[in-house]
């Protein structure tokens, strides 16, 4: 009769334990917190960085010391073309465009999409180029054209700024790499990285200094 109760007794053991289970509460997502804002995230949700991360980054390069601005030899840039054709991939129309475009379709836009994507594959910043205005047939009403940097931060907020020459990827890459110097000058010296400050504000969709102040 023991061995019957005992073998009962396992038997009701092992169900209560199937029951609790199944009936155990599901894990918290493990959440982590973000060092300059303090609120917590969700590991899924960190997608792109903190504009208070850039925001580091960029109070770091302010607090540099004042860089030597060393005067070069004056370079001439050869001759633009009068006019340039922007002959779009989505429905093959030719848009003309003034020398003033000359570094944006001086060679197909697609290698400029590359270009910017291989350099900023390691980014840990959202970022994208928009090149929908440069149609005219696609784009008719567009109040400005160009290639313009798309950033998407952490919190959703997106800016966008407008590229004008390679330069602006230049100290854009040195930057995000944690670098005070922008190596990639085209007379190749190294330049103290806190004389592009103001540009990399407007690249980065925030307020310089002065206007932080206002």
């Amino acid at each position: 009769m023991s061995v019957v109760l005992s073998i009962i007794a396992v038997i009701v053991l092992a169900g209560a334990l199937l029951f609790a289970a199944d009936n155990k509460p599901a894990p918290v997502e493990k959440k982590v917190t973000t060092i300059c804002t303090g609120k917590e995230v969700t590991a899924k949700g960190i997608k792109s960085m903190q504009k208070c991360e850039i925001e580091d980054m960029l109070r770091n390069l302010e607090a540099q010391p004042e860089p030597k601005v060393v005067k070069n030899a004056m370079c001439y840039d050869p001759a633009m073309p009068q006019a340039l054709d922007y002959v779009c991939p989505k429905c093959g129309q030719r848009t003309k465009y003034s020398s003033d475009y000359h570094f944006l379709l001086s060679t197909p836009i697609s290698e400029t999409i590359n270009f910017f994507n291989g350099l900023f594959a390691e980014s840990k910043l959202k970022m994208s180029l928009d090149t929908s205005t440069l149609c005219a047939k696609c784009n008719p009403n567009a109040k400005e054209h160009g290639v313009f940097l798309v950033i998407t931060y952490a919190d959703g907020t997106t800016t966008r700024s407008s590229i004008s020459n390679k330069g602006d990827f230049y100290i854009l890459s040195s930057f995000l790499d944690g670098l005070l110097v922008n190596d990639f000058t085209k007379h190749g010296d190294v330049e103290p990285l806190k004389l592009d400050i103001d540009r990399l504000r407007e690249l980065l969709g925030l307020p310089k200094a002065e206007e932080k102040k206002e």
